[in-house]
């Protein structure tokens, strides 16, 4: 069990041993969706022109325009009374815009925000989308759609790659639980810079198959809204539902709505896209440094030390070693008595340099000829790095101290 006050903090070297993608391969997997997106829009607008009117029936664009679409053509959704409107109003507003004819016009400028973004993302092959987006505002949107679309996908067809590293911290939850009543007890929660809901889905997944649960609400006290903290957004309000069914026929000419729907649909809960947006959630941010500063043991899995990020968690003053003074308060608050313990996988240089400074104001302790733990009993504190995966490390390298 976690008897100790623990927190865990993922970037994406942690989601991507389920398959999905660090920050430069989802650029290149959104390049690849804005190619299939400009094919599905392509296809139904070669049908359509092929129709002998050269127009399709009101009933035919109803059931196949995603709702992207309709927002774009500032279709209503909700009456004045906020209730949903009947698909008689719906159909209404759908024909006034074919007789101004902007719904094609509307298809065509979709494939082209497709076009430019793919173009935009090549030349300037940004490392990460996130602050690309926030620079080229007028593709935010359709930039989220197609981030949700990679996660949503991957999901979909996940597989464990380098070791199912979750595996450890599901044995740890259980070890020496004796009643179902003891599983509360574990002082564990995770804050999560990506997108995915891979942990919570493989946390619930394994504890369920557990019958020592049976007959018992345990597992819903466990997974409350703060256990798992999504910094920056998640592209599902309900991780715990059956994964998206985003398989499609090539061959059908239409705009694949189920598909795209879902995916407009997850994009709305991503907030992170651009810098400004990144702290629009205070409450989440105010919990997560919360946990943090209560934690004794920190887990720092697949993460970049970000400087965005590290700002937004004030992990300077969280986790440096020299503690800090509370401004409001004037209020001391000494570090010394954490346990850190971080990945830096492939040992680079720059995340050494950035780990180091973050906790001792050098930039040279993880640096050689300086050992990877840099401990001191007598002070109590210890702050360890390894070179390996995040499986490996929790394997070979870290312990669980309690």
């Amino acid at each position: 069990m976690f008897f100790m006050p623990t927190v865990f903090i993922l970037g994406a070297g942690a989601s991507c041993h389920y398959g999905y993608p660090t920050g430069e391969n989802l650029v290149k997997d959104v390049i690849q969706k804005t190619i299939e997106l400009e094919k599905i829009i392509s296809s139904f607008i070669k049908f359509k022109n092929n129709q002998t009117s050269g127009s399709l029936h009101i009933d035919v664009i109803y059931k196949n325009t995603p709702l992207f679409i309709f927002e774009k053509l500032m279709i209503r959704n909700v009456d004045e009374n906020n209730k949903e409107l009947t698909e008689h109003q719906i159909k209404t507003d759908i024909a006034n815009n074919l007789h101004h004819n902007l719904y094609y016009p509307a298809l065509i400028q979709l494939a082209e925000e497709c076009k430019e973004l793919r173009n935009r993302l090549v030349q300037v092959d940004p490392p990460v989308i996130d602050h690309f987006l926030d620079r080229n505002s007028d593709l935010r949107e359709i930039g989220t759609t197609l981030i949700a679309w990679v996660i949503l996908e991957i999901e979909q067809n996940e597989v464990v790659k380098n070791g199912n590293w979750i595996r450890f911290v599901l044995n740890q939850l259980m070890s020496g639980c004796e009643q179902p009543k003891n599983f509360i007890e574990n002082d564990v929660r995770f804050i999560t810079f990506n997108y995915d809901v891979s942990l919570e889905r493989r946390l619930y997944s394994g504890l369920k198959l557990n019958n020592f649960f049976d007959n018992t609400n345990i597992l819903e006290e466990f997974f409350t809204p703060d256990r798992i903290l999504h910094v920056y957004g998640k592209i599902k309000s309900d991780p715990y539902t059956e994964v998206v069914d985003l398989k499609r026929d090539a061959q059908q000419p239409t705009l694949q709505k189920q598909i795209l729907d879902q995916c407009f649909i997850a994009s709305k809960d991503i907030r992170t896209i651009a810098p400004y947006n990144k702290c629009s959630d205070q409450l989440t941010l105010k919990k997560a440094k919360n946990y943090i500063q209560e934690a004794r043991n920190i887990y720092i899995l697949g993460y970049g030390f970000d400087t965005q990020n590290n700002d937004n968690l004030e992990l300077d003053n969280l986790l440096n070693f020299g503690g800090y003074i509370m401004p409001d308060t004037g209020k001391i608050y000494d570090n010394t008595s954490k346990s850190v313990y971080f990945t830096n996988y492939g040992g680079k240089n720059v995340i050494s340099k950035r780990a180091s400074n973050l906790f001792f104001d050098e930039l040279d302790r993880f640096l050689p000829p300086n050992t990877p733990i840099q401990a001191n009993r007598n002070e109590e504190y210890h702050y360890e790095m390894s070179i390996k995966n995040v499986y490996d490390a929790l394997s070979e390298d870290f312990d669980f101290l309690d």
